[in-house]
């Protein structure tokens, strides 16, 4: 399944992947072939009023509960998609709301079971 974005990429909800519009791409050629099956991808989140500042990995990190950030540390150690959101997250200078890695690594945790849709919600709602 496939989320769109406010650019011209689509995320993939499996892994959290950001594809590009690029029809040499191996993902988008993939996605395009999804697409022609009749398949219909999430659309893309509505575009928010400003944002305020970005936040610090760590101050986004402890928007969790401990309970949430020890689900997450432990699934980042068998999830490979959780756990490349993870280590993108703790090697960001800054947590920006809009960005579409972090809405795809929250769309991973809710697949993974770790946070619910509505708990996500919560977490990426700082303003």
């Amino acid at each position: 399944m496939y989320q769109l974005t406010q650019v011209d990429e689509v995320i993939r909800l499996s892994d959290g992947a950001v594809i590009p519009a690029d029809p040499s791409n191996i993902d988008r050629q993939q996605y395009d072939a999804w697409l022609a099956a009749g398949n219909m991808p999430q659309p893309a989140p509505e575009a928010a009023a400003p944002q305020a500042p970005g936040l610090l990995p760590l101050q986004f990190i402890e928007r969790f509960t401990e309970a949430e950030q020890l689900a997450i540390v432990t699934a980042s150690m068998q999830v490979p998609a959780v756990k490349l959101w993870y280590d993108k997250l703790l090697s960001a200078s800054e947590v920006v709301q809009t960005d579409a890695r972090l809405i795809a690594g929250m769309a991973a945790l809710v697949e993974a079971g770790l946070i619910t849709s509505e708990r996500s919600a919560q977490v990426l709602d700082w303003s």
